[in-house]
């Protein structure tokens, strides 16, 4: 069965879903211009103009609120009708076209690296994260499925965690600046052709490895 998208968010009041969305942006803006690890809840509090025990009320965490603020605004790049992947062609273009959305709020990123690899991190904060990440790839991979183009082991949710895996990897690896930009969006490139091109069978592991070819040959 597809996954179900979760609901979307509902509030008692217009005051209280404005005061969610000035939480919000204060959040992004904070992240952007100091980077998560220096974000605190007090001045984010204060930039938000609510007390710091409101945002533990209502989020329960800092990791949890910055996931949030930042996860619907990776949501809103992922589930536009222009970035949905409907074919593998348009599943590789999205990947490299990934990487400019990720530079041009780098610390976005940074932040989500740093989240999801925190020991300290709760599982469910981690799924949002995958969740989020997974909404490109997913449909395709069960519209692949239902075609008959994946092999009989490759499990559309399998072959999504493996993906989502390789890119949190990838992008850690940029994050502490073992690679650079231009490595960090190749690094994608070959991450997502590799993992397609062992689970496809038929047309799609035909374009997977035309994709290959076109894009990685030396």
């Amino acid at each position: 069965m597809r996954p179900e998208k979760p609901s979307q968010f509902r509030y008692a009041s217009a005051k209280m879903a404005d005061r969610r969305e000035r939480v919000l942006e204060a959040t992004r803006a904070y992240v952007a211009e100091v980077g998560y690890e220096n974000v605190t809840t007090r001045q984010l509090a204060e930039r938000a103009g609510v007390s710091p025990a409101t945002l533990f009320n209502i989020y329960g965490s800092k990791e949890n609120l910055v996931v949030t603020a930042v996860g619907e605004h990776l949501s809103g790049y992922f589930e536009s009708e222009t970035k949905l992947a409907r074919s593998v062609d348009e599943l590789i273009e999205l990947a490299q076209t990934m990487p400019a959305e990720i530079l041009r709020f780098p610390e976005y990123a940074r932040a989500m690296v740093a989240i999801y690899f925190s020991q300290t991190t709760h599982n469910s904060i981690r799924d949002t994260l995958r969740e989020i990440s997974q909404r490109q790839q997913l449909p395709l991979l069960y519209d692949l499925e239902a075609k008959g183009h994946l092999q009989s082991w490759a499990e559309p949710q399998l072959i999504s965690d493996q993906l989502t895996n390789a890119q949190f990897a990838d992008l850690h690896d940029w994050a502490i600046e073992r690679i650079d930009d231009a490595q960090m969006k190749q690094r994608l490139l070959i991450s997502i052709l590799t993992i397609l091109k062992a689970a496809t069978i038929g047309p799609a592991a035909k374009a997977v490895a035309r994709l290959a070819e076109t894009h990685l040959a030396q």
